[in-house]
């Protein structure tokens, strides 16, 4: 008997918002269709069927599991809603008419802004679940929240979950550099960006600075690449030198509530070479609480103090400090990155049990 659905009616990358909601451990895989493939969570109850991208049926997942499935009628049906749609209460009235036990979800998870949000949320008891805060002061918005969702949303979308990362090599012989990942870490007059690059260069030698990428080089230039290239380069790129400078999307001093992870953190981690990270403070606070230290927190790093403090620390030492104490902390990070990227894929892969349980308890 099935007792509980979890649908996604998003179009396109169904399975990277549910699996960043529940994981890869826990589910267990029942059967692939035509049109879809079947998982279990045992613990929640609940039947998850993903829609292949490669389906040309015009229906929902919805109503093609349920044809399939028809002693599930009756049955409770967490549906996670498209975000950006118009008319969305009228969509939503559609869906209640149509089924019966729908409980209506709403997944911001790793959206490039959050937009305004259309439903009626008292009239349908809309849950929310999102990797960023709500930033309007003005709407009184209750829902979960879990930054970290968006280093999930990464690392299914880019497959990183079929990667053994035990068999990834490190780089024997890193330059005595940092890297500073990303063209935009030096272009644009007002970039926060290249703040931090200006700041850094006034304390260390432009000998100890990198900032070239591998996918700069002109016969890169309007390659079609696929988002395996972009990450096979982002690999060789953050273990070419002995440190890494990675600047998140966020400015450091932004006053965006919704602020997020991007790829940029979970590579740094992933690939497991030391990095000093220039985000926003409370994103290195949620990853500490996750265990994880960065560079920041061997150079002082504290939410209630300026980060700057933490930033010119780090610069002085490499600036000051002479090569014996420079691989010294290397190789001290640089262990501490596989224990970070271990606790990181533990938080990824098992389900979120407090978003689960408020979502579907």
């Amino acid at each position: 008997m099935i007792n509980n659905i979890f649908i996604d009616l998003h179009s396109g990358n169904q399975y990277v918002r549910i699996l960043s909601l529940f994981g890869i451990n826990q589910l267990e895989y029942i059967t692939t269709k035509l049109d879809y493939t079947l998982f279990y969570h045992k613990e929640y109850d609940t039947h998850i069927p993903i829609k292949h991208s490669t389906s040309k049926n015009r229906k929902n997942i919805l109503d093609i599991f349920l044809e399939d499935n028809i002693e599930s009628i009756d049955c409770k049906k967490h549906i996670s809603l498209p975000i950006d749609i118009d008319n969305a209460n009228e969509y939503l009235d559609g869906i209640i008419h149509n089924y019966t036990n729908v409980n209506p979800i709403l997944c911001y998870i790793n959206t490039d802004h959050f937009p305004h949000i259309s439903y009626d949320i008292d009239k349908y008891n809309i849950k929310i679940v999102a990797s960023m805060m709500y930033p309007r002061d003005d709407m009184d918005v209750d829902l979960m929240f879990d930054c970290g969702l968006s280093l999930c949303y990464f690392y299914y979308l880019n497959l990183w979950s079929l990667t053994d990362f035990s068999l990834l090599f490190d780089n024997p012989n890193p330059k005595d550099k940092i890297f500073c990942y990303s063209k935009g870490f030096y272009s644009g007059a007002r970039s926060h960006r290249k703040y931090w690059l200006d700041r850094l260069k006034s304390i260390l030698p432009n000998k100890l600075i990198k900032t070239s990428n591998t996918l700069d080089k002109p016969h890169f230039k309007n390659a079609n690449l696929t988002l395996a290239s972009y990450a096979l380069a982002s690999y060789f790129d953050y273990n070419d030198c002995m440190f890494n400078i990675i600047a998140e999307t966020d400015n450091v001093y932004g006053l965006n509530k919704s602020y997020k992870f991007t790829e940029k953190t979970l590579y740094s981690i992933l690939f497991a070479n030391p990095s000093f990270l220039i985000c926003r403070p409370e994103l290195i606070n949620y990853l500490n609480t996750l265990k994880i230290a960065l560079l920041n927190n061997e150079f002082g790093f504290n939410l209630n103090e300026d980060f700057s403090i933490c930033f010119d620390n780090f610069s002085k030492f490499m600036a000051n400090s002479n090569l014996e104490d420079r691989i010294i902390l290397y190789r001290k990070h640089k262990e501490l990155q596989k224990i970070n990227r271990a606790l990181l894929l533990n938080y990824i892969e098992t389900s979120k049990n407090e978003i689960l349980e408020y979502l579907l308890k």
